[in-house]
């Protein structure tokens, strides 16, 4: 007798959590960047996190980089009041209780900074409605982001006070920087948690005692901790396997579901192979490194220092593989990283959907670089700056990146050196993310072959994200203690055609040849 299909659900692991302990999970330099959406954005972002750039009160002028505000509204610009690359903010002449300007500006107008009238705002912004500064911060599907603090760097300033609260909460005890205090904390009440893909809205009160102030703010740092589900990284690259450049660029440690391609350096760059030291009028690449250990060895070529070009001149890709602008030595900007030094490509299989959101950097044995990464074609993430007393660094893209189930995406490395003629020893990258189905996946039976003569059954099963599985029999669906077999993987697949499924022929005890009934069921092996 043919026996009955059995149905059962897979089970879920729940992974234990992990706090990265992260001190800083973002920073606002506002020295960056072509516009002023480029200078307010966030840098130096936590995995995990996603932290928007700052956005300014609608009331205030934007007066772009190299300005210094003036005007009867609100203002900022980047070129501040000394000449120095900082945020610089205007405090306008509104009106000083018997000077109202005609006509009278609008509510938004005058209740950007400060409370009360006494601050030349005629209205009170104790409930942070129209704070000067917003951003907010999303945890990604496997992170909890805790926000506790801002740290303000008025060091160029003058005298400012900063409050710093939750979107719509109460507003937190403010800070006052000035000449003597120039550098503080500016807590929250308590800090706030920020749920794995959830998104919160921060607000920044400032508050000037004096109409007509020019302020000078350095930086602003975001500070407090990310949680995330303890999970492998996606791949890894060690360069310390294999005969050709080929094998010692391949990844290693693959994640379950996705594709990972090796390292590919733009074609600027020679190839020196395994054990070679680069050195050459052109960025060079080998495997010995210059301390004979098994590293990838970057050699920064001496193409020109402003006065000696080679002749003939070399080839744009030649001269733009690394670094960005003259002042490297590159001659041309890579701000759109189409001449990215390295690139690979990550594809999801038809059951996973993966997500990139960092890259971790081993500089142990090296020197001092910068580096980033990006999804091609897209903003250049925050920049890590590896050297001997940060020889191991994680730089994050500026939003991960989300591959759907059958996609590739392709990513990007920059790599900055500050000097020509440089070496640099990298003993290896890890690819951080996440895997999740693409679906969520019912662990079930979809077909049973009995084959009398064989006595063997054919089973066939929806693919979990499972490593390996059990097959089970029962002659009354009571008792399970008949084992099959164990440790079945996907490699046994005997119709790896179809990626949805495994299928698998296992032989039957004698004993049950002539048993009336019987029944089967896959579980998940842990």
């Amino acid at each position: 007798m043919k026996p009955k299909k059995f149905l059962m659900a897979g089970l879920l692991t729940i992974l234990p959590i992990s706090s990265i302990n992260a001190e800083v999970l973002a920073e606002w330099t506002f020295n960056t960047g072509p516009t002023s959406v480029d200078r307010l954005a966030s840098g130096s972002v936590a995995a995990g996190a996603l932290v928007s750039g700052l956005l300014l009160n609608q009331s205030f002028t934007d007066f772009g980089p190299g300005a210094v505000p003036n005007d009867v509204h609100d203002g900022f610009g980047f070129g501040g009041n000394r000449g120095d690359q900082v945020i610089f903010l205007h405090r306008a002449e509104y009106f000083d209780a018997s000077e109202v300007p005609a006509p009278r500006p609008t509510l938004d107008d005058y209740t950007s900074w400060g409370l009360g009238s006494s601050q030349g705002t005629s209205a009170d912004v104790g409930t942070n409605g129209n704070a000067p500064i917003a951003f907010t911060v999303t945890g990604d599907a496997i992170s909890t982001v805790t926000i506790e603090s801002i740290t303000v760097d008025f060091t160029s300033g003058g005298g400012i006070i900063f409050g710093f609260q939750e979107a719509g909460s109460t507003s937190g005890a403010t800070v006052t920087l000035n000449g003597a205090n120039p550098v503080l904390d500016v807590p929250l009440d308590a800090p706030v948690v920020v749920g794995p893909g959830e998104t919160k809205t921060f607000t920044i009160n400032i508050n000037s005692g004096a109409l007509n102030s020019l302020h000078n703010i350095d930086g602003i740092l975001l500070n407090g901790s990310v949680e995330r589900e303890e999970r492998p990284p996606l791949a890894e690259w060690t360069f310390n396997s294999g005969a050709t450049s080929v094998e010692l660029l391949a990844p290693s440690g693959v994640v379950e579901g996705a594709t990972i391609s090796g390292l590919s350096f733009n074609a600027s760059f020679t190839d020196f192979g395994p054990g070679a030291v680069p050195n050459d009028v052109h960025d060079g690449f080998g495997f010995g490194g210059n301390s004979g250990d098994r590293v990838i060895f970057l050699h920064r070529a001496t193409y020109f220092d402003g006065s000696d070009v080679p002749n003939p001149r070399p080839t744009l890709d030649d001269y733009t593989s690394w670094g960005q602008g003259s002042a490297q030595g590159t001659g041309a900007d890579l701000a759109s990283n189409g001449n990215a030094a390295i690139s690979f490509t990550v594809e999801a299989d038809e059951l996973s959907i993966i997500t990139v959101d960092s890259l971790t950097v081993d500089f142990t044995s090296g020197g001092a670089c910068i580096w980033q990464i990006q999804e091609a074609g897209a903003a250049q993430g925050a920049g890590g700056t590896l050297n001997s007393g940060n020889p191991l660094i994680t730089v994050a893209l500026n939003t991960p990146v989300l591959i759907g189930a059958g996609e590739s995406k392709t990513f990007t490395i920059n790599v900055n050196s500050g000097a020509l003629n440089s070496l640099h020893n990298i003993d290896g990258l890890t690819l951080n993310g996440f895997r999740a189905p693409s679906n969520p996946i019912e662990l079930a039976i979809t077909e049973i072959d009995y084959t009398l003569d064989a006595n063997t059954v054919t089973l066939t099963w929806r693919k979990t994200l499972a490593t390996s599985y059990v097959a089970k029999y029962s002659l009354d669906m009571t008792g399970w203690e008949g084992d099959l077999d164990d440790g079945i993987t996907a490699a046994r697949d005997e119709n790896p055609e179809d990626p949805t499924q495994i299928t698998l022929t296992l032989p039957l005890p004698p004993v049950q040849m002539d048993a009336p009934k019987m029944f089967f069921r896959i579980e998940t092996e842990e």
